[in-house]
């Protein structure tokens, strides 16, 4: 893409962001005012992101600056919706994929309903300053919006997938026809069986295990993330009785919603192996672990 286009991508990009506040009035000329008198041009700003508070509460802000890790909330007199379960698990996950060991320690800040112009201004202008202060501290490789890469541009010059890749699919025929070089063209539920390695036998699957958050043990769930090993091998337990071919290595998708772009798809969440079986109280239940978080992509 060149300038003239990433300019005007750009453009695009703030004139959506700033107008999803439209709505509230009060809102609206905060973060937009917040943002001139930042007058930074490559901070990006996320407008209603969810983002993980300081007591470990996932909640929706006004504005959230991802490269210094600042939140700005105008409060209302309307109490916040709580965030569901299901969409705390799916930012559970891609906090999981996406380590960030350089973003730094998280910041809130709050904007009280119907402050006077007075004391607006003054709350607006100490913040642009904290905010541009926190940027001069951040490193250099930090300090960059650039375009955002489709999925075929991102693994042209790769060899691998890994889940800690910032990809997101449309849909998993897409992946598989980028990383395998498949040929679907039909949408699947479930999972594929793949030959790779020049087997005749297949000798894995492409696994698109439906999560949810387990009231009973039915379906597809995940457990929470507590402890450094279950963040490692993330087990998925799937509700149903054992097959041979449920042996075969999974190569695992999993649908996550960007916290900061809104975009939803699937990540790579590594290759699955099954790991052991238990007799839960309504169905038979396999245990499936994370053994790889990388995998070859193949050439075309």
């Amino acid at each position: 893409m060149d300038n003239v286009a990433w300019q005007k991508e750009k453009t695009e990009y703030l004139i959506d962001t700033f107008s999803r506040s439209k709505e509230n009035k009060y809102e609206n000329y905060i973060v937009n005012a917040l943002y001139q008198r930042i007058g930074l041009p490559d901070l990006r700003p996320v407008a209603k992101a969810f983002v993980r508070s300081k007591n470990e509460v996932y909640h929706e802000t006004s504005l959230y600056f991802p490269q210094v890790n600042i939140s700005v909330k105008v409060l209302s007199e309307e109490t916040p919706a709580e965030i569901k379960d299901e969409t705390e698990l799916s930012l559970e996950i891609f906090d999981c994929l996406s380590p960030d060991e350089t973003r730094p320690d998280f910041e809130e800040y709050e904007f009280e309903a119907d402050l006077g112009f007075a004391e607006l201004t003054e709350k607006i202008d100490t913040l642009a300053l904290i905010i541009k202060k926190a940027w001069n501290n951040i490193p250099s490789n930090r300090k960059t919006w650039e375009h955002a890469e489709s999925a075929e541009e991102y693994y042209v010059s790769r060899d691998m997938v890994n889940s800690s890749d910032p990809v997101i699919f449309d849909n998993v025929e897409e992946a598989c026809n980028i990383l395998f070089n498949s040929q679907f063209e039909d949408k699947f539920t479930g999972f594929k069986y793949l030959k790779i390695d020049g087997n005749n036998e297949y000798s894995h699957t492409v696994w698109r295990p439906s999560i949810a958050v387990p009231e009973e043990e039915t379906g597809n769930y995940i457990t929470t993330f507590e402890g450094d090993e279950i963040k490692e091998t993330l087990p998925i337990y799937e509700a149903k009785p054992k097959t041979e071919k449920d042996k075969l290595p999974r190569i695992t998708f999993i649908k996550v919603t960007d916290p900061e772009t809104k975009k939803e798809g699937y990540r790579f969440a590594g290759v699955y192996q099954w790991f052991s079986e238990y007799d839960a109280v309504v169905n038979r239940v396999n245990i499936y672990k994370r053994t790889k978080t990388s995998f070859p992509i193949l050439e075309k």
